[in-house]
């Protein structure tokens, strides 16, 4: 059915409505037929019962006494005899012999009728006698000539037994008049089924051009829409739908019309808003390469601290175990002073050990400082970077912004990368303050240790000539333990330093890695969106618009 065009479904349409109006007749006929004959047949049934009811009259008056049985008898033949109906129709009586007792046609009256048959064989009396034997009364259909005539007609009879003298009365009608009637009937009914046939078919097919035809002008306006082509019908459509149309069919064309004005401006806008969003992912496109390699020259930064950060830590463990064992040595020179004169030589011996390894803790110091100063360089570097990566997120920002929907996801990545610069900036403080204070340490170590060396030296020079000072210079050395404490103390604090350093290159290291994981997929989504666009581009591409 859905590949049917709509005049021939409109075309099934009438013809199942006249199938079942003629369906409709033809179950009225055969009703109408019904009826006739049990009109008939109730007709027949009541004259019978008048009949009958002479019978049992003028038999109650027998009983009365009134008459005698036999007066009773011959009365009662004579007036059930002389009765006529619709002209020509008539009353017998017969008994349960099948013995005629009274008939009109005196041929047949006071004669033995169980051989009386009709055309189909069937013998009409004995069949009277059986139903009235059987039920006591009923009908009995037959054939039986019509007066005047020698062909034998259908006829139907009412029989019904007066028990008391053993009489069957019957009444017979010809049934040739109900099959008149009802081909008369299915006559008129024919013709009226013809008559409304063709006027159903003249305004179904009124209906049919009034639908196809408005339709026509709408499928050539949907196909110029299928085609891509929006822009606005002619004049000439639209009046020929006016004229064509029903009301239905002019609201239809209107809102294919409106669809068509609509289609028009929402295609064009996509076009402008793909221009737009094109441009726009062009510069966030571009925006993310600059971000990556910022983000690359910082991780390679992060890289360089962190070595810098490794070899600090080393150096002042190593200066830390140094700082031990002057302090041990400290402690020898002061047991050796308590033994005399006859170990200054050795404990000028130590002295001289003091002053290398002054000399070598001052050293060692000096390389500690250069890589702070080196550290906070590249802190420098790492919080212009930090403040670039901060302006870059904030233009990415703004440019998702203008590409309203369709830059969702890149002011997501764009936040992100605002909170990990912002870390960045923190962590970069944090080390400043670090290396600052390690700086602070080594200056005072430094100080310390010239200050130290400079007291060995005199004390090398001066221990000949002051021997009777020995106990001076142990009280002096015994005090210079508590100044080897406080650079223990230094050095153990730089070590702190420069561990918290390392953990804090490690959480850099952390967020360049995410960094760039988010940079990534920015840019899989810079990719995807322009793709999208250059689509939808093309798809609306083929929509010819109304430009003027």
């Amino acid at each position: 059915m859905s590949r049917l065009k709509i005049k021939y479904k409109l075309w099934i349409i009438v013809g199942i409505s006249l199938l079942s109006l003629i369906l409709m007749e033809l179950i009225f006929l055969v009703s109408l037929r019904s009826d006739l004959l049990e009109e008939k047949r109730i007709r027949t049934k009541n004259v019978v019962e008048a009949a009958y009811g002479n019978l049992k009259y003028f038999h109650g008056m027998a009983k009365e006494g009134k008459i005698t049985e036999e007066e009773a008898q011959s009365k009662a033949k004579e007036i059930v005899k002389s009765l006529r109906y619709e002209g020509e129709e008539y009353f017998w009586i017969n008994d349960m012999k099948a013995f005629m007792i009274s008939h009109p046609y005196f041929e047949l009256e006071g004669k033995d009728q169980s051989g009386l048959t009709d055309v189909k064989g069937k013998r009409i009396i004995v069949e009277f006698v059986e139903k009235v034997r059987g039920q006591r009364e009923g009908f009995v259909d037959y054939f039986w000539k019509r007066p005047g005539s020698e062909a034998q007609i259908p006829k139907i009879a009412y029989v019904k037994g007066f028990e008391p003298w053993g009489w069957v009365v019957g009444s017979g009608t010809y049934v040739d008049d109900v099959e008149r009637a009802f081909r008369s009937k299915a006559v008129k009914l024919g013709l009226i089924t013809v008559l409304l046939t063709f006027v159903v078919a003249g305004i179904s097919l009124m209906i049919a051009r009034s639908i196809t035809h408005p339709l026509a002008v709408i499928k050539e306006g949907m196909q110029h829409v299928a085609d891509g082509d929006l822009r606005v019908e002619r004049a000439e459509d639209k009046t020929r739908m006016q004229a064509e149309g029903t009301d239905e069919m002019v609201q239809l064309f209107s809102a294919l019309h409106y669809m068509r004005k609509s289609l028009d401006s929402l295609v064009g806008q996509v076009q402008r808003s793909g221009i737009q969003v094109t441009s726009s992912t062009t510069e966030i496109a571009a925006s993310a390469r600059q971000l990556e390699a910022t983000v690359a020259e910082q991780a390679a930064s992060i890289r360089e601290v962190t070595a810098t950060a490794k070899e600090i830590s080393t150096t002042s463990e190593g200066l830390m175990q140094t700082m031990v064992g002057v302090s041990e040595t400290a402690s020898q020179t002061a047991g050796m002073g308590e033994e005399g004169r006859s170990k200054l030589g050795r404990m000028q011996a130590s002295m001289n050990e003091f002053i290398t390894a002054t000399n070598y803790i001052s050293s060692k110091l000096g390389v500690i400082n250069e890589k702070a100063n080196k550290i906070s360089g590249i802190v420098t570097t790492i919080d212009k970077i930090s403040d670039q990566t901060n302006i870059l997120s904030l233009n990415a920002a703004i440019e998702a912004e203008k590409a309203g929907e369709y830059g969702k996801g890149f002011s997501v990545v764009a936040r992100e990368i605002t909170r990990l610069s912002d870390q960045t900036a923190v962590a970069t403080k944090d080390i400043e303050y670090m290396v600052k204070e390690m700086q602070s340490s080594v200056s005072s170590g430094v100080m310390e240790m010239d200050k130290f060396a400079e007291s060995v030296c005199r004390g090398v020079e001066e221990v000949a000539a002051i021997g009777n000072q020995l106990g001076d210079i142990i009280d002096r050395v015994r005090r210079l333990g508590s100044q080897f404490e406080t650079v223990t103390q230094g050095m153990h604090m730089q070590v702190e330093g420069a561990q918290q350093i390392s953990e804090a290159m490690s959480q850099l290291s952390t967020a360049a890695e995410q960094t760039k994981d988010s940079l990534s997929e920015y840019k899989q989504v810079t990719e995807q969106l322009n793709l999208a666009v250059q689509t939808l581009q093309i798809e609306v591409s083929r929509f010819r618009l109304d430009r003027g």
